[in-house]
């Protein structure tokens, strides 16, 4: 397979125009095979895959802080290229006993990566800083021993994952070497508990992830005209345990279904992300060692759906509530990151007349980011909708309007659209559509964080009138 992606942006920051452009070009190919065996009793299944990926992609700019860094350019060009070979084996023998089953899965995974970057003009005088030579290999057998228990309602799950894990990270231009080879024990748990039409499950998991390529590197990437990144060069760790509670109840009699869940997360990991930001808005990320570093999630959801038959009208609704905490540095400042987060959506729709639909919905969304030492930056976006349908014998008229206000923008946007189509028979019909009839030009979204804003200028087509006709010989 080859695909070629190509992004053309425009940004202003700090009133200046800087125009932005991304070339890419993905290419894969591979194959995989999956067989499944019985033999006498137990089932026996292989699976396989080879696969090679190769990915260059040039990234370029003029303008902007990072221009800044270079002594003798405006433009910023940087190449990147990665390499990835992948190879998996697997097999897995399944018994059962009853109302227990053991699926015993053994695996092989082995991945070699390369990654070199060089900018196209050299920022600072400085080629080893911004260039990257890397390789990544890793090797992982696995067992993991799935015991499963189904009776009355009742299902219990557990697997104990066990691999060994052997890692290898290369630097041609630094010359340096970094492994890590271990046993690693990753295990899960779902217990799932079925009543009438009340359903609970409750899930643990414990993962034990490793970085790899592309999520470091010594010398510095730029990710785009204002952020370049630096991570350091060496295998880092992050170790995750999550537990999830879920209630839910559905009830087809009375078209009626409701859920509830709660989840939390704790990680550890050994680095911590760096934010080296000046008064032009240049962010370098980096990566550093940072032992014990602990941070947690909260999430608490629920949803709700009736169908009421008599009124033939539907109604949702969903809220989500997060929090989560993290341990940032600032310009050399250790900082806990704090995000809340409340989002909620309900919709309705029923007919005024038979023929006749009528939908509203409403969304909102709000977001609070703070820093320790600095002030607290939030944002709400809300979003109304109102749908009307009319459908009746060769007739078909849709109306879509909606409206979204969103903090810090001061052009309020509303979206019109509008189509009617008419039926001839089975094999013609011809449709006319009116998109965005106000003629807006723009929509302006924005992003806030305590250290970081952002605004995204779209670009929108203007009021479009089309005609359509179809029909089949």
């Amino acid at each position: 397979m080859v695909k070629d992606n190509q992004g053309l942006s425009d940004f202003y920051q700090n009133d200046e125009f800087i125009p932005q452009k991304v070339q890419q070009t993905f290419f894969s190919i591979g194959n995989k095979l999956s067989q499944v065996i019985k033999i006498k009793e137990s089932y026996y299944q292989l699976n396989s895959f080879l696969e090679y990926t190769r990915t260059p992609e040039q990234l370029s700019f003029t303008g902007g802080p990072l221009a800044k860094l270079q002594a003798e350019y405006e433009r910023v060009v940087q190449n990147t290229l990665q390499q990835q070979l992948k190879g998996y084996i697997g097999t897995s023998i399944i018994k059962k006993w009853h109302a227990y089953t053991l699926d015993t899965k053994f695996s092989f995974n082995y991945q070699y990566k390369t990654l070199f970057s060089y900018p196209q003009d050299n920022i600072e005088n400085n080629q080893e800083e911004a260039s990257n030579d890397l390789s990544y290999t890793h090797w992982i057998p696995k067992i993991s021993p799935n015991f499963r228990y189904e009776k009355n309602g009742l299902s219990f799950y557990f697997t104990p994952h066990i691999s060994f894990q052997s890692r290898t990270l290369n630097d041609l231009v630094l010359k340096s070497t970094d492994q890590v080879n271990q046993f690693v024990f990753e295990p899960s748990t779902h217990i799932r508990y079925k009543y009438r039409n009340f359903t609970l499950d409750n899930s643990y998991t414990f993962q034990n992830n490793f970085s790899e390529l592309p999520q470091m590197y010594s010398g510095i990437i730029i990710k785009d005209f204002r952020t370049a990144h630096q991570l350091p060069l060496s295998i880092l760790s992050t170790q995750s345990y999550a537990f999830s509670s879920t209630l839910a109840y559905d009830n087809p009699s009375s078209a009626l279904s409701a859920k509830a869940q709660y989840r939390f997360n704790s990680n550890s990991k050994d680095w911590i992300n760096q934010y080296d930001i000046n008064e032009d808005g240049v962010a370098l990320i980096k990566t550093s060692n940072f032992n014990n570093n602990k941070g947690t999630s909260h999430l608490v959801s629920g949803n709700f759906h009736w169908f009421i038959l008599d009124l033939v009208t539907n109604v949702r609704s969903k809220v989500t509530m997060n929090t989560s905490n993290e341990n940032v540095i600032v310009n050399e400042t250790t900082n806990q990151n704090t995000t809340t987060s409340l989002a909620w959506e309900g919709m309705i729709d029923f007919p005024i007349v038979k023929e006749l639909i009528f939908t509203t919905y409403y969304n909102s969304n709000y977001t609070k980011n703070s820093l320790e030492e600095l002030e607290p930056a939030d944002w709400n976006q809300k979003i109304w909708g109102v749908d009307i349908e009319f459908n009746k014998k060769k007739h078909q008229f849709k109306w879509h309007n909606k409206w979204i206000e969103h903090t810090f923008i001061e052009d309020e946007f509303l979206y019109l659209d509008f189509s009617y189509q008419y039926k001839f028979n089975q094999k013609t019909f011809v449709r006319f559509t009116a998109q965005n009839l106000l003629n807006n030009r723009n929509y302006t979204q924005a992003n806030f964080d305590p250290y970081f804003s952002q605004q995204t200028y779209y670009l929108l087509r203007p009021r479009q009138l089309m005609v359509t006709v179809r029909f089949k010989l």
